[in-house]
């Protein structure tokens, strides 16, 4: 895969992560616990309150996934999957996973056809701290070139 290809795929990733703005919010619907909101910029935010648990999971989806990529991005938005924990400028590599495992989480990730999720699960009251690792981690990758390389093979 060519480095122009990565950064524009990147590009277009990152650049639909950046939508993630906290504006001002409407309620869409309310059911079964879930509440769902649509921001402004189009961006679909559901929370589902469960007070039986004492644990909070926070998901990112984005909408691209295997289907958007042609043959010579075969692989993609895995790749990205991957290297989107890897660590930015604020956390380098490996701190991601050390600070939500420090504050008793843990993180995951999937790529499928059709979207990207990234997830946290930390302590409820540790949900804050999870938001912004997870937040930094998806919107702040470092795409580190000896991390990249690994990634690939």
């Amino acid at each position: 895969m060519h480095a122009a290809s990565i950064r524009s795929i990147s590009f277009i990733f990152i650049l639909s992560l950046l939508m993630l703005s906290v504006i001002p919010i409407t309620v869409e619907a309310e059911e079964d616990n879930l509440t769902r909101y649509t921001l402004p910029n189009g961006l679909d935010v559901t929370v589902k309150r469960d007070t039986a648990r004492k644990v909070a999971e926070i998901q990112f989806w984005v909408n691209v996934g295997s289907t958007d990529e042609d043959q010579s991005q075969r692989g993609i938005s895995h790749l990205i999957e991957h290297m989107a924990f890897k660590g930015t400028k604020k956390r380098g590599v490996g701190r991601i996973a050390k600070e939500i495992e420090a504050l008793g989480g843990s993180t995951n990730a999937y790529t499928a056809w059709d979207r990207t999720v990234f997830l946290v699960t930390v302590p409820s009251d540790k949900v804050l701290d999870g938001l912004d690792i997870l937040t930094d981690a998806v919107i702040n990758p470092l795409i580190d070139p000896q991390e990249l390389e690994r990634e690939k093979k």
